[in-house]
């Protein structure tokens, strides 16, 4: 009799909508997925795999790219244009630098003489606000060796600099008994 028990059970497992294999063979008794719904989990996969590869791919490619300038010379006023600045009058002698890069604004560095007389004036003219570690006074350029360092950076105001350029440092060295070396460097924004 056992034998029989075992028997019916067994034989009612594989009947449709019985046991672990359900309807013809599937998982718990469900129907077929639908060609629309088989559709829409494509869909729901691909939106949720595709947009992070290409966002990664994308970061890649700027990590790889950045950095890459390439340095062409210009005019000293032309680097100045682009500063938003205007070169000091009596200026010569300039050699100034676009450093392109392939994903970011251009930056700009240059050395040119000017008057030590004039510095004091033309400094003050930068409306940027001013950090330096010596005063503006000519003073600090006075002897063979003097020298001054200012940082210019530009207020979060859209009436200052321009868009792609955040602070300049500017280095004055006596070039001399009447002119000053100035160096310059911008950094981005």
């Amino acid at each position: 009799m056992n034998n029989k028990v075992g028997t019916a059970s067994t034989a009612g497992a594989g009947q449709a909508g019985w046991g672990p294999a359900g309807a013809a063979g599937r998982a718990g008794g469900q129907p077929p997925m639908s060609r629309r719904a088989k559709w829409l989990l494509g869909l729901a996969v691909t939106l949720l795999v595709v947009p992070p590869l290409v966002v990664g791919g994308l970061l890649l490619y700027a990590v790889k790219q950045s950095g890459r300038t390439a340095p062409r010379g210009v005019s000293c006023e032309k680097a100045m244009k682009a500063i938003g600045w205007q070169l000091p009058p009596g200026a010569d002698g300039g050699d100034c630098t676009e450093h392109v890069d392939s994903l970011f604004p251009s930056q700009w560095t240059g050395t040119f003489r000017m008057p030590r007389a004039e510095v004091a004036a033309w400094l003050e003219a930068r409306p940027e606000e001013r950090h330096s570690s010596h005063t503006y006074g000519t003073e600090s350029l006075d002897g063979p060796e003097g020298s001054l360092h200012a940082r210019l950076t530009y207020p979060d105001s859209p009436n200052f600099g321009t868009g792609d350029i955040d602070a300049v440092t500017i280095d004055f060295t006596a070039d001399g008994p009447d002119h000053a070396l100035v160096a310059f460097h911008t950094y981005p924004d």
